[in-house]
């Protein structure tokens, strides 16, 4: 019986692979954007379409999750090869007609995770390929091979993570939560014509940490910014380095100085 299966899988790969050297289909990939920060995510868009102005019928088993193979070549010649075994983003068509695509993957699909395809983790598999090593920084050409198709070659550039400024960083999470305002926040009574540094003292005065309450600080900077979704949507930012560690504190007037400490 045994015997008998392995003998139809092995049926089954001849006609997969003779059915994809003699029909018309067309591997596509394409990247998000052509330069990424080390350890950002990659996101590909993956195409298979039906070049020919016939009806192509799709066995069932080129649906399978274990394909998904991307080559990877650095300016230094180094090569690598990751496997990504994360299923399909949708059904497989039956058939595709004339010019009609399936997208195998879109921008909406989890992306690649670099640091985590080399350490081997999740949905992944790192094999060096070609020299001792392989660095992802600088220029990378890129191509993918899915079933037994080969894509169209892509590069990209991958950068060292540039410093984030830490307030603008903050008011970007807080703009894409509209429930952020929500919570325990002091309320400073003093008047709309106190001294932003006093606010500040006050606040701390008023805001307890794990590690106790804040002693000794400097304030770097103190801006204006606009947070969205917040009516009023303006507020003071203050950069603050403390024997506690460096704070942001938001603080606006409305009937009292609205406050709350978060950390960098």
């Amino acid at each position: 019986m045994k015997k008998i299966f392995f003998m139809i899988i092995l049926l089954l790969s001849a006609m997969s692979v003779g059915y994809c050297k003699t029909q018309p289909l067309k591997l596509t990939i394409g990247s998000d954007k052509e330069v990424y920060e080390l350890d950002e995510p990659i996101t590909f868009e993956v195409e298979l379409k039906n070049i020919s102005d016939k009806i192509i019928y799709l066995t069932y088993f080129c649906n399978g999750p274990f394909m998904k193979i991307f080559f990877f070549e650095n300016e230094k010649g180094e090569q690598c090869k990751i496997t990504y075994t994360w299923p399909e983003s949708g059904p497989m068509p039956d058939a595709l007609y004339p010019n009609d695509s399936y997208k195998v993957w879109n921008y909406h699909y989890p992306p690649i995770h670099i640091k985590e395809a080399k350490n081997g983790r999740g949905f992944y598999s790192f094999e060096l390929t070609k020299g001792k090593d392989y660095s992802f920084l600088g220029k990378h050409k890129i191509y993918m091979k899915y079933w037994c198709l080969t894509s169209n070659t892509i590069q990209i550039e991958v950068r060292e993570n540039e410093v984030a400024d830490p307030i603008d960083k903050l008011v970007s999470q807080l703009s894409n939560d509209p429930l952020w305002r929500n919570g325990l926040f002091p309320i400073i009574n003093l008047p709309k014509t106190a001294k932003h540094s006093e606010v500040i003292a006050e606040c701390f005065k008023m805001t307890g940490f794990d590690q106790g309450h804040i002693k000794d600080y400097k304030i770097i900077e103190i801006r204006k910014v606009k947070i969205s979704g917040s009516l009023p949507d303006d507020y003071f930012a203050a950069l603050v380095d403390s024997n506690l560690g460096k704070k942001i504190v938001l603080f606006q007037y409305n009937n009292g100085w609205w406050t709350r400490v978060y950390n960098q």
